[in-house]
C-alpha cells in the first residue's frame, strides 16, 4: 500500500485505468518496476519474457507485533448436482486432486500441492523456479483464508469510491474507514441475515401486469375513437384504417414483444427481489426505499445532469458553429464535411479506446499540449495536477473525470452538424440579400435571420442531445468504470452494475 500510494514507486488503480495500458504489459516491456498481481501473472511472463524472466517468493510480512500473517484466497474443485455424467466428472475430480493430477500441477511450479508428501518431496522442492519453493510450506500456519459473500460486488461498491479518494490523496485511511464502515456493516449484515419474504405469486402478478395491459389498450381505443378526424368518413374510412393498422402490425407485434412487454414485467419486478438464481420473492416498496438511501444512486444522478447540463449546450453550439462554417461555399467543401462527420459513425467502444490514449497523465496528447504550451502553472492553481508527479490525471482525479467525458462529447458534434446543414440550406437566400440591402452587419444577419428560421431545428437537436445525454454509458463503463468515487457513475451505469454485476433484478 505504502509503496503505490505513499511512494508512488508501484501505480495505483486510478493509474492504470486513465493510462489505457495494463501493468502486466508495462512490467513486461520492462517499464514499470514493481506492481500488485498473482501467481497466474507467471505463464504469461514465461512466454513472453523466456529466459530473462527470474522470480522467487518470499515470507510473509511481519506486523507491529512481530506476528506474521496474511488473508489468502483459495480454490477449489466442485461437481453439479445436475450434471449429467457425474461418474465421469468424478473420476475427473479424484484424478485432478489426487497424487498423479497434483504432480503435474507441481511441476509447473505454480501452485504447491495440498498432499503434504507431495509437497515435501523433490518433485516440489527441487522443480523449476521459484528455488526458496519451501517458504511455501514453513508459511502454511500463517495463512488467513478471506471470508467470501456471493455478492461481495455490493459491498466493493461502497468500499471503492471511499479507497479512490485515499489513493489520490484526497482522504485519509483513517476517514476512509470511518466514511464506509458503517453502510458496508449495514449491508454485510443484511446479506448474513436476510429477511424473511412472501415467495412472489407469478399468477396473480401476470393477472396485474394484464390488467393494466388492458387498462393501456382500453385508454388508447378511447382516444382513437374520440378523433372524429380518424374515425368519421363511414365504412370506407374504417376500413382504411383497419388496413393501415394490418400494415403496421409487424412493428406492433415487436413492440408488444420487445419493448412493452419487458417494461410491464419490470414494472412487476420492481415490487419484488429476485437475483435470477434463487425464486423471487415480494418487498412491495423496499426497492424503492432502498434506492432513496443509496448513495451511489443520488451520485449516478448528479454525474448525470452535470453531464447533461454541460455537454448538451456545448455540442449544440460546436455543431452549429460546425455547420455555419461549412454553409459556405469553399475548395474541398465535401471533403470538410466528410471528415467532420465521420467521428459520429464511429462506434464509442473505439472512440472510447482512442481518448483513453488522448487523456493518459503521462504520454497523452493533451498533457503535451499543455506542457507544450507552458500550462501547468494555469492548471496547478486551480490543483487541478497531482501534486505528487506534477501532471494532470484526467480520468484518475475526481476533479477532472466528468470534465473529461464532457470534453470527449465533443468528438460526435458532426453528427448534429449534419442537421444545422440541412436547416441552413433550407433558408431562403432571399432573406439574407433583403437584410444586406437594410444594412445588416453579419451579427445581424445570423441573429433576426437565422436563428429565428433555425428554432426547429435547434428545438430538435436539443431534444434528442437530452436524451442522448440521459442514456449515456460507454464512456464511463468503459473509461473510468464509474470512478473515481462515483465522480462519473452515470445513471444507466448504475442500472447496469445492480442488474448485472449485483444480481438485483
Amino acid at each position: 500500500q505504502d509503496l503505490q500510494y505513499k511512494y508512488n514507486i508501484a501505480p495505483d488503480a486510478t493509474f492504470v485505468q486513465s493510462s489505457g495500458v495494463s501493468t502486466h504489459d508495462l512490467f513486461a516491456q520492462g517499464k514499470l518496476a514493481m506492481y500488485v498481481s498473482g501467481i497466474w501473472e507467471v505463464p504469461r511472463f514465461r512466454e513472453e519474457i523466456g529466459d530473462r524472466f527470474d522470480w522467487d517468493i518470499a515470507e510473509f510480512p511481519k506486523g507491529p507485533t512481530g506476528q506474521r500473517g496474511v488473508q489468502v484466497g483459495w480454490s477449489g474443485y466442485a461437481m453439479t448436482s445436475g450434471s449429467k455424467h457425474k461418474p465421469e466428472a468424478w473420476e475427473l475430480l479424484k484424478y485432478l486432486a489426487g497424487p498423479e493430477g497434483l504432480g503435474r500441477l507441481a511441476k509447473t511450479g505454480l501452485a504447491q500441492p495440498a498432499l503434504s508428501d507431495l509437497a515435501n518431496s523433490p518433485l516440489w522442492l527441487d522443480g523449476q523456479k521459484p528455488r526458496n519453493r519451501k517458504l511455501t510450506i514453513e508459511q502454511v500456519p500463517y495463512v488467513q483464508f478471506e471470508v467470501l459473500y456471493p455478492n461481495w460486488k455490493e459491498i466493493e461498491a461502497i468500499i471503492t469510491p471511499k479507497l479512490e479518494l485515499v489513493w489520490n490523496k484526497s482522504m485519509t485511511a483513517e476517514q476512509a474507514v470511518k466514511a464506509f464502515l458503517p453502510p458496508a456493516q449495514a449491508k454485510l449484515n443484511e446479506l448474513n441475515s436476510p429477511p424473511k419474504r412472501t415467495p412472489l405469486n407469478w399468477g396473480v402478478g401476470v393477472a396485474g401486469l394484464l390488467v393494466v395491459a388492458t387498462g393501456l389498450v382500453f385508454w388508447v381505443w378511447r382516444g382513437a375513437q374520440q378523433d372524429r378526424k380518424f374515425w368519421g368518413g363511414g365504412t370506407h374510412a374504417r376500413g382504411e384504417a383497419r388496413a393501415g393498422y394490418l400494415f403496421i402490425a409487424p412493428w406492433l407485434i415487436g413492440v408488444l414483444l420487445f419493448l412493452l412487454g419487458p417494461m410491464l414485467v419490470s414494472l412487476l419486478l420492481a415490487f419484488s427481489s429476485w437475483d435470477i438464481i434463487s425464486p423471487a420473492s415480494w418487498v412491495g416498496t423496499e426497492n424503492f426505499r432502498e434506492m432513496a438511501r443509496d448513495e451511489r444512486f443520488t451520485s449516478s444522478l448528479r454525474a448525470t445532469f452535470l453531464y447533461t447540463f454541460f455537454s448538451v449546450p456545448l455540442g449544440v453550439a460546436g455543431s452549429l458553429a460546425l455547420a455555419l462554417l461549412l454553409n459556405t461555399k469553399i475548395r474541398g467543401q465535401a471533403w470538410f464535411r466528410t471528415l467532420y462527420y465521420l467521428p459520429a459513425v464511429a462506434s464509442a467502444v473505439a472512440a472510447s479506446l482512442i481518448w483513453l490514449r488522448l487523456f493518459n497523465p503521462e504520454n497523452g496528447m493533451l498533457n503535451y499540449l499543455i506542457t507544450l504550451l507552458h500550462l501547468t502553472p494555469v492548471f496547478e492553481f486551480f490543483q487541478l495536477t497531482d501534486p505528487s508527479k506534477g501532471y494532470v490525471n484526467w480520468l484518475g482525479s475526481e476533479k477532472t473525470a466528468l470534465a473529461s467525458l464532457i470534453i470527449m462529447s465533443l468528438w460526435g458534434v458532426g453528427g448534429g452538424m449534419v442537421i444545422y446543414l440541412a436547416g441552413l440550406q433550407g433558408i431562403p437566400q432571399s432573406y439574407y440579400e433583403a437584410a444586406s440591402i437594410d444594412g445588416a452587419s453579419t451579427w445581424q444577419k445570423f441573429k433576426h435571420v437565422t436563428l429565428p428560421l433555425l428554432t426547429p431545428t435547434i428545438f430538435f437537436t436539443l431534444i434528442m442531445g437530452f436524451i442522448g445525454s440521459f442514456q449515456v454509458f460507454t464512456q464511463g463503463f468503459i473509461m473510468t468504470a464509474g470512478g473515481p468515487n462515483n465522480a462519473t457513475l452515470f445513471y444507466v451505469l448504475y442500472l447496469y452494475q445492480n442488474a448485472f454485476q449485483f444480481l438485483k433484478l
